[in-house]
């Protein structure tokens, strides 16, 4: 019995050491990208080895959302902070607000957050900013063809070897109804990304492609020319 109070102990303390040296600190960069929503909760945890956690409410006047068929939160983003970033001192004055997020995506997150996303930096949306249009040529192994009306809340360049262009879009002005689909040109990425910083709702065509190559992209739906309202 002693020797095993013994081996506790020094698991314990082991334990403690190994959170104290690695306490905000992730292992590789999985993916980088933009997010855009509403500031929801902002809130600082942990009783030892502390870390703050948020919210961001994807989008325009939508509410909290999971996806039953592959079990996943949808809405809200959830992301993570050191207690010692730079962004802890003023992302009071967002509350409320509606917000763009630069974050990082680690493979491994720090153990003493509760996930892997980490703000990187957060701004207001740009309303001023004006959608470029643009249109790519060439996409081959089509299935079918159309266009949706809706605005960008989620942007990402991601993967471990190859990386890959991802978007997510809210199809109607408010509410949950999110689609994801895949950008294969940068000037593509560029475009979607202005109604990202803007909050503008933009009309995308997609095509959909018979199958696609996982590790170079992650859905069937590939977008192919963005234009503006009018």
């Amino acid at each position: 019995m002693k020797k095993l109070l013994i081996i506790a102990g020094i698991l314990i303390v082991a334990f403690f050491v190994l959170m104290y040296f690695t306490q905000d600190m992730g292992y590789g960069t999985y993916s980088e990208g933009y997010r855009m929503g509403k500031l929801n909760k902002f809130s600082s945890t942990g009783l030892i080895f502390k870390s703050c956690e948020g919210d961001l409410l994807l989008g325009k006047e939508s509410s909290y959302y999971f996806d039953m068929k592959d079990s996943v939160l949808i809405n809200p983003w959830q992301f993570s902070l050191s207690t010692k970033s730079a962004l802890v001192s003023n992302i009071s004055q967002y509350a409320n607000k509606y917000v763009v997020i630069k974050y990082r995506q680690y493979r491994i997150g720090p153990l003493n957050w509760e996930n892997e996303y980490e703000p990187l930096e957060i701004s207001p949306l740009d309303t001023s900013i004006a959608i470029l249009p643009y249109q790519e040529q060439g996409i081959d192994g089509l299935k079918s063809e159309g266009f949706r009306i809706g605005r960008v809340v989620k942007l990402s360049k991601r993967g471990t070897i190859t990386k890959s262009y991802e978007v997510m879009f809210q199809l109607s002005n408010i509410g949950n109804d999110f689609m994801s689909m895949s950008v294969t040109d940068e000037n593509i990425y560029r475009s979607l990304m202005t109604s990202l910083l803007s909050g503008k709702q933009i009309m995308i065509h997609y095509k959909k492609q018979f199958m696609h190559n996982p590790f170079g992209q992650d859905t069937d739906y590939v977008v192919w020319k963005v234009e503006k309202i009018v």
